[in-house]
């Protein structure tokens, strides 16, 4: 599955039949960084349809209020809060595989953040962009995906000194650290973290 750049989001929502507010809010709800520029489309088409083919020099002013209504009659719902819903979705079955492999970033660690078994504010900046980029999600919904409960494995870590517990949550270097990757993965993951 390829992820649409946003001048094709963009050519996709020019050419959908219809230009209402369930349409506009789909868009928005599925690409949030766009918001502006999918109304600024929105408000060319409505413009267009009022005003025709043709020269645009002169325009009455009834038909600029008439097209300002019914733009603002399309104005959508504000965006609901980050949830982490949307990330989870997304690392669910094969999903992770494919986030893991657009985002260049090893299994190990993808399982690591699916179980949240990192504590969130080690995450770097840039590897939360990353993961939010491969999964076609926006950045809040990573962090809000990263900062609930970790998912409790129901192993028990065993060591010699002491009774057995379970490790909740490490942060990010040393969960890279412990994973055994290779130097070349590890600096991949923590050269950006300074």
């Amino acid at each position: 599955m390829t992820r649409n750049t946003d001048e094709e989001v963009l050519l996709e929502f020019a050419v959908e039949p219809r230009h209402d507010a369930d349409v506009l809010n789909r868009y928005i709800q599925a690409y949030p960084h766009l918001q502006d520029e999918l109304l600024s489309v929105l408000h060319e088409i409505e413009l267009q349809k009022t005003l025709g083919p043709g020269n645009v020099e002169v325009v009455e002013e009834d038909v600029v209020a008439a097209a300002w209504t019914r733009f603002s009659k399309c104005t959508p719902a504000r965006p609901q809060a980050a949830t982490g819903s949307a990330l989870d979705a997304k690392l669910r079955g094969t999903g992770l595989r494919a986030v893991a492999r657009a985002a260049g970033i090893p299994r190990v660690i993808m399982l690591a953040v699916q179980e949240r078994c990192i504590l969130a504010a080690s995450y770097p900046a840039v590897f939360l962009q990353r993961l939010a980029t491969a999964a076609g999600v926006g950045l809040d919904e990573v962090r809000a995906f990263v900062a609930l409960p970790p998912i409790i494995s129901g192993k028990p870590a065993f060591s010699a000194e002491g009774k057995p517990g379970v490790d909740l949550q490490k942060p990010f270097e040393a969960v890279v650290l412990e994973s055994g990757l290779t130097e070349d993965e590890r600096a991949n993951l923590l050269g950006n973290t300074g």
